[in-house]
């Protein structure tokens, strides 16, 4: 598990300065780091982002254990999150939606809205699979 975490906190600092480049939030804002895992992308947005209040949410024991110390951190389903209505100003988000079925992605992104403050906004970031099999294959075939 040990070397998962470094390669993910390693991916994190490579992908951060592009994934958060559109992303904003001033000290005290709330931000939700929604499918946070290991916490490697709320390590980056408490970087970049100084006083924030981040609270990480993963469905895995597993990789919460790994984010300890990171931010406060929560297990919980990302369609069922265990927080009132309008209690964030952000949500971040990175490779969770790809992971599941348009039916789950929806209900997720419902639950978002619903934990989203008025004028709040969340920032997904995800990943083409099918792209990224095509241009594996492409790079074999050279």
């Amino acid at each position: 598990m040990r070397a998962r975490v470094a390669r993910l906190e390693k991916q994190a600092r490579w992908c951060a300065p592009w994934m958060l480049e559109r992303f904003d939030a001033k000290p005290s804002m709330r931000v939700l780091d929604l499918a946070t895992g290991v916490g490697a992308m709320a390590h980056e947005l408490v970087a970049r982002f100084p006083g924030i209040a981040l609270v990480g949410v993963d469905l895995s024991a597993t990789q919460l254990a790994s984010a300890r110390g990171k931010c406060p951190l929560a297990r919980a389903n990302a369609a069922t999150l265990p927080f009132h209505d309008d209690t964030f100003d952000r949500v971040h988000c990175s490779w969770l939606l790809e992971h599941l079925s348009p039916h789950a992605a929806v209900a997720v992104l419902r639950d978002v809205r619903r934990v989203l403050k008025r004028g709040g906004y969340c920032h997904f970031t995800e990943v083409d699979k099918l792209d990224l099999l095509h241009a594996a294959g492409a790079a074999a075939d050279l």
